[in-house]
């Protein structure tokens, strides 16, 4: 969509709060849309996890992340692009967070470095 893309240019721009408050109000949108297991949509939810812990919002990003993922794993597979990168998205909230066992069970499952995010 126009405004996910637009939310992309944004986190490359750095205004990870410009581009959390666009997402906010395109990804649910897209979901009720196109349906909650959209690649799209889901994509945008990564977007938006991505959004959150760039600004240190850790615990909203690793929400987002956690609803995100089995949707992505269901609908596109666990090697999917989007997939990991939500899953890796996730493992750098949850290693900030210090939760190294669930992390390292995470990092395992989605074969992503120890370092990924």
């Amino acid at each position: 969509s126009c405004g996910a893309s637009l939310a992309s240019l944004l986190m490359a721009a750095r205004r990870p709060g410009e581009a959390e408050a666009l997402l906010r109000h395109v990804a649910p949108g897209l979901a009720a849309a196109a349906g909650p297991r959209n690649p799209v949509a889901l994509a945008a939810a990564v977007n938006l996890g991505g959004a959150l812990a760039a600004q240190a919002k850790l615990a909203d990003a690793e929400g987002v992340y956690r609803e995100a993922l089995p949707r992505l794993d269901a609908a596109l597979g666990d090697q999917h692009p989007h997939t990991r990168a939500c899953a890796a998205g996730l493992l750098a909230v949850l290693q900030a967070g210090g939760s190294g066992d669930e992390a390292a069970q995470l990092a395992a499952r989605y074969q992503l470095g120890a370092s990924a995010g």
